[in-house]
Formats: structure tokens, C-alpha cells, sequence
């Protein structure tokens, strides 16, 4: 996985153009989005001239509730770069409600996806970032609830990390598109976003609602 970059789909979702630096240097690497998955919150980023060491992928599948997760981010962007934080699996398989998104026919959806919960810190910037040793991306944190009366409740430790395999797909995917010369690297000063893969999924193609004595009409 030399030279791949997985964060989230919020992050690059809009992007006109999108470069890659690393700690320790100010050189902005020119990279590519070769794959994204928006219900999933994934984004993949070619980046050639990238010559750190890949970190091979753990298994979230062997994770347990109670084992350490350590997470990696950018919290406040650049002020704050490679903050390092700790803490312990609360779950595995928390059922998260997206925000609403709309799909390439028009469609709204709101797509629910399994997640895994831990309280090290994840705050703004944290998106994207790594939990190790790679079992997860962190993507958001929930910071109220809607099922307190107060408005202004708010909630701390609780973070809400993608599992890795939910993201492997995706990542072969991406790979294999690049290596079959399906997608070309893109030279320094091409600022291009092309896309392999939208993570598009099979849809139906109907709306569903519940009845109830309100409508009883539809029962005829």
C-alpha cells in the first residue's frame, strides 16, 4: 500500500484541489483521489512522490471491548499536527445514523453505518487520522443528544472510528485501478481529482412509508 493514503470522504468531499504533506516537512506532494466511498465516510488519495513506509493493515474484525486504541490526527489542522491520543473500545458495532445524503438519481438516504466507539480524544482535524495500529479511521465524535430535553446537553468521550474492513474493498479497488493504468499519476503541477470509484450501491428504486389510521388509505 506504498505511496495510498485513506482518510475520510468529509475531507476531500468538494475539493478543487488536494495536495499531501508530511511531519517534519513544508513540500506540499501533488496526489490524486483514486477512490471514495461517501456513505461510508472513506476517500482514498494516490500520492507518487510519497516515500514514507506504508503501515500494514490491521484486522477490526479480532478487535475486543476493553482493548487499548490509540489515534493520530491533526486536531485544529496544522496548530496542532500529530497529536497523539488514548483510550479504551467502549464497541464494535455502534449502529451510527449519517447525516442525509442525496444519490446520483436525486434520491435522499440516510445510511446507518457500524462503527467503533472509544474515548480518546477526536476533535476537529482528528478526521481521517489512523487508529493503531490501523484498525480504524476516526471520523466524528458526538458532542450532544437529541434525547436529553436540554438543547445544550453535551456529551465528551465518545468517538466514533471506521473499521479498517470496511474499508479494504474499497482500497483494492483503488489499487488495482491504478496499477492496470486505469488511472495515471498526476504530475506536480496537475491539481486534477478524478475518481475510480463512488462507492455506488444497488438501489431499489422505491419509497417506503409506514401505515398507520392516519392513512388508512393505502391499505385499499
Amino acid at each position: 500500500y506504498d505511496r495510498y493514503v485513506l482518510t475520510n470522504y468529509h475531507v476531500v468531499e468538494s475539493a478543487s484541489r488536494l495536495t499531501v504533506s508530511t511531519l517534519g516537512s513544508e513540500d506540499e506532494l501533488a496526489c490524486e483521489l483514486v477512490g471514495q466511498d461517501e456513505a461510508l465516510d472513506i476517500a482514498i488519495v494516490y500520492v507518487p512522490d510519497l516515500t514514507l513506509p506504508a503501515v500494514p493493515l490491521g484486522d477490526s474484525d479480532q478487535l475486543q471491548v476493553g482493548e487499548w486504541s490509540i489515534c493520530i490526527g491533526n486536531p485544529l489542522s496544522d496548530k496542532l499536527r500529530g497529536t497523539v491520543t488514548v483510550g479504551i473500545i467502549s464497541a464494535l458495532d455502534r449502529q451510527i445514523n449519517s447525516t442525509t445524503t442525496t444519490d446520483k438519481y436525486g434520491l435522499k438516504r440516510q445510511v446507518t453505518n457500524s462503527m467503533i466507539q472509544t474515548d480518546a480524544a477526536i476533535n476537529s482535524g482528528n478526521s481521517g487520522g489512523g487508529m493503531f495500529n490501523v484498525l480504524g479511521i476516526p471520523s466524528m465524535k458526538i458532542s450532544n443528544n437529541s434525547y436529553y430535553s436540554s438543547s445544550s446537553a453535551t456529551i465528551e468521550g465518545i468517538g466514533l472510528v471506521i473499521p479498517i474492513n470496511a474499508a479494504k474493498p474499497l482500497i483494492e479497488e483503488a489499487i488495482t485501478k491504478v496499477l492496470t493504468g486505469d488511472v495515471t499519476a498526476p504530475a506536480a503541477e496537475d491539481n486534477s481529482t478524478r475518481v475510480v470509484s463512488t462507492g455506488d450501491k444497488p438501489l431499489l428504486g422505491v419509497t417506503i412509508s409506514p401505515l398507520s389510521t392516519s392513512n388508512d388509505y393505502r391499505v385499499y
